[in-house]
């Protein structure tokens, strides 16, 4: 698998193909017992120093830990951890930035857990291009919001998307991101079955609809989304 700046690919997949170990891969997290991990042109096993400050990573939820809740503010700040990022000049004006640019500079100081979905997802975004990343990681963005929050989502990709940035999206569906796929990815069992671009994709619904229902061991249901299907 490939991704070049400024392009978008989707990795699909039933729950159990692999989908999260291929971004624990990516991020450093998980051994690579075969092939290997290249990021921005150099094998990597684990991202250190310029690299890992070039990448960003948006998971499903943030893991609140101390029973202390954060403010949208301060996970966004978080998101300079690490040691080349930690304590940089401006990093408040910069995570207010950051808020700013998915649009949710006016909850800044509200506490992460009376969010809702989408506004939580919206403030990992930011926490990750705080760090203005060449690579960014998305772990099932669609999951738990609502459609206007998918549609400000497919908004937000397209900016980065249109700025250069490479994009990996672990996805059940494709949905209202589906215009901005180019390439897709399906994993069972570890393996990749399919791989190719999202318009050739689409030209064979047909038979990756089949292909899918069978992976998941359903009949009504498809992996690839949207209006083809």
């Amino acid at each position: 698998m490939e991704v070049a700046p400024g392009e978008v690919v989707a990795v699909l997949g039933p729950n159990g193909s692999g989908k999260s170990t291929l971004i624990k891969a990516i991020l450093g997290c998980a051994p690579v017992i075969k092939g290997q991990v290249e990021l921005f042109g150099k094998p990597s096993k684990t991202p250190k120093g310029k690299i890992a400050t070039q990448i960003g990573y948006v998971p499903q939820r943030f893991a609140n830990r101390g029973g202390i809740s954060a403010s949208a503010l301060e996970v966004v700040e978080s998101g300079l951890s690490g040691p080349s990022l930690f304590h940089q000049f401006g990093a408040r004006k910069k995570a207010l930035a950051a808020l700013d640019s998915v649009g949710m500079s006016h909850k800044a100081h509200d506490p992460v857990d009376v969010l809702s979905g989408g506004q939580h997802q919206r403030v990992l975004i930011a926490r990750a291009l705080i760090r203005q990343p060449q690579l960014l990681v998305m772990d099932e963005p669609l999951a738990g919001i609502d459609a206007q929050s998918a549609h400000t989502l497919a908004d937000i990709l397209a900016e980065q998307k249109a700025n250069g940035v490479a994009v990996v999206l672990v996805l059940h569906d494709l949905g209202c991101l589906e215009s901005l796929i180019d390439q897709i990815v399906l994993l069972t069992d570890g393996k990749v079955v399919e791989a190719g671009p999202a318009a050739q994709f689409a030209a064979e619904s047909q038979r990756l609809t089949a292909m899918s229902h069978s992976l998941c061991g359903e009949t009504g249901h498809s992996l690839l989304g949207g209006e083809h299907l």
